[in-house]
């Protein structure tokens, strides 16, 4: 997993940035060479699901340099295939609801969303 995320990381486009108090946003751009789309799907490359999930994730460990453990996914939605070469904007905002850290991720691609989903980390997190 590790080389994956090194693979996402690589494939930014520039730094993290903060565009408002707790919103981070990042942009990205997938060659067709990458790990990502090894076998998803042969012929029809499209980025998979957990690779948009993963690739929010690594950003938050990034700004709160540590590595943060996912807990459960909500309300997630796929709506635009992502194929090589587009560029993808990421953006997280941090919260608290319910006593659990979550983070609200929405991806766009040629500013049509993508993807929408909901990180919950672990509980352990919050004391962090």
């Amino acid at each position: 997993m590790d080389n994956l995320r090194d693979a996402i990381r690589a494939s930014a486009l520039g730094p993290v940035e903060e565009r408002e108090k707790g919103t981070w946003v990042r942009s990205y751009c997938f060659a067709p060479d990458f790990i990502g789309f090894s076998g998803h799907f042969p012929g029809y490359p499209i980025l998979p699901a957990f690779v948009q999930v993963l690739m929010v994730l690594a950003m938050a460990e990034e700004v709160k340099g540590r590595p943060l453990k996912l807990s459960t996914l909500e309300r997630a939605k796929f709506q635009k295939e992502v194929f090589p070469g587009q560029e993808i904007m990421a953006q997280y905002k941090e919260g608290i609801s319910k006593g659990k850290r979550k983070l609200e991720a929405t991806l766009t691609v040629a500013e049509n969303q993508a993807a929408s989903f909901l990180l919950v980390l672990a509980d352990e997190e919050l004391e962090r």
